[in-house]
């Protein structure tokens, strides 16, 4: 009853008292550098118990409306979710799909572009800084056809010159479209701007009244630019590990 009455205290008057706002820190190393350097070393604060209570209660109460409002591309962390039944579905809603899947294929093999492109927009697809925490493979988070960099999307997408070849004319071609048969100027693509079109172009289909067919398009555009950059990125990544097995 005590704990009951000092819970619905901290709920009434929306303050959590300082002593359950301490902890244990604790130290834990990396497993990378040197072990004499702090900065090798994470820090990992045990809180009391009844932290734990309190949190349990104010998910159960905010979960329902979570759920119904979260965004079907962001539920890494939500359970029963995966990558692939977070871009098809919501749970407790059945037979929603993502608009990117909904747009009109351009022919059969662009059809088969779709799972890679899903995987960068769900964030599974295994860019460097994952690939090193995971396998410890290249060097650490940099970009394994330049090196020089750290891969992040951006730089996967655009920003890396190892890609200009193949990927350069479709990034041209969708700003191309976008700016002659759409609204946009060309002072609006910015880098932010572009991956967004690049990712989910349906986000700004309403802002700038973008047609079905112009959709169809850039999607096409999209997909074999982040189809043939992963190609490419692919042998990279088997040739350098042909050449640790050779070693």
């Amino acid at each position: 009853m005590l704990l009951l009455n000092l819970i619905n205290i901290i709920f009434k008057e929306g303050k959590v008292p300082d002593m359950l706002k301490e902890g244990l820190l604790t130290p834990v190393f990396k497993n990378k550098g040197e072990k004499n350097m702090a900065t090798n070393y994470r820090g990992i604060t045990v809180l009391p118990v009844l932290n734990k209570v309190i949190e349990t209660i104010v998910k159960l109460r905010i979960n329902p409306a979570v759920l119904i409002t979260q965004n079907v591309t962001q539920r890494g962390f939500t359970a029963g979710s995966t990558g692939k039944c977070s871009i098809t579905s919501r749970r407790n809603i059945p037979k929603i799909i993502h608009p990117i899947l909904r747009i009109k294929h351009q022919s059969p093999r662009d059809s088969k572009r779709v799972p890679t492109k899903i995987k960068l927009l769900t964030g599974t697809y295994i860019l460097q800084p994952l690939r090193y925490k995971i396998y410890k493979e290249g060097t650490e988070d940099h970009c394994i056809a330049c090196e020089c960099k750290e891969e992040t999307l951006e730089h996967l997408l655009i920003e890396c010159e190892a890609w200009n070849c193949s990927a350069r004319s479709n990034i041209t071609n969708t700003k191309y479209l976008l700016t002659t048969n759409g609204n946009v100027r060309v002072e609006d693509l910015t880098c932010e701007m572009t991956i967004q079109v690049l990712m989910d172009i349906t986000k700004i289909q309403k802002i700038y009244r973008i047609t079905s067919d112009l959709i169809s398009q850039i999607e096409f555009q999209s997909r074999r630019l982040v189809f043939l950059i992963h190609n490419a990125r692919y042998q990279l990544v088997m040739k350098d590990q042909a050449k640790k097995k050779a070693a």
